[in-house]
């Protein structure tokens, strides 16, 4: 069990140092050894979605879900992962579900707050920022001290 742990660790590691086949490798051999790890899928899913994978990436993002239900930072990475896909729709209901399962997850409403702008739905933006920034968020009270308004024509 901890070695599992230490793959995963290492793997973020590599991530962060830029050498991708070694954390698709870490994070891979942790799954294998451990299959119900939903951590580690969310990572390999970080990773894919690093490298562009969006497909693999939200392939391992719904596995981390299924194995750990209430998982709401995995639903926040499947999130992104569809709205870079150009699903903004599916990416807003993965938002809403971790923003469902932890309110207080000031990351899912800065990410749904840059879907909603995306989409040009300004006040939905604004206020998923205001409730970042409420929640001790800097990148949510930037947001919102950055004079977000909706573009004029």
């Amino acid at each position: 069990m901890v070695l599992t742990y230490a793959y995963n660790n290492r793997g973020n590691a590599y991530v962060n140092m830029g050498i991708y086949d070694k954390a698709l490798a870490d994070f891979t051999i942790a799954v294998l050894i451990k299959p119900d790890f939903a951590e580690a899928y969310n990572n390999r899913g970080i990773f894919y979605s690093k490298i562009g994978n969006y497909d693999k990436s939200v392939e391992d993002y719904t596995k981390a879900i299924a194995l750990k239900p209430d998982f709401a930072a995995a639903y926040t990475n499947r999130g992104n992962a569809l709205d870079v896909r150009g699903e903004p729709n599916k990416a807003i209901e993965d938002y809403n579900k971790a923003i469902s399962i932890n309110p207080d997850y000031a990351g899912a409403y800065i990410e749904r707050g840059i879907t909603y702008m995306r989409i040009g739905l300004w006040n939905n933006a604004k206020n998923d920022f205001q409730k970042a920034c409420s929640l001790g968020s800097r990148a949510g009270c930037t947001a919102l001290n950055s004079g977000l308004s909706e573009p004029q024509q």
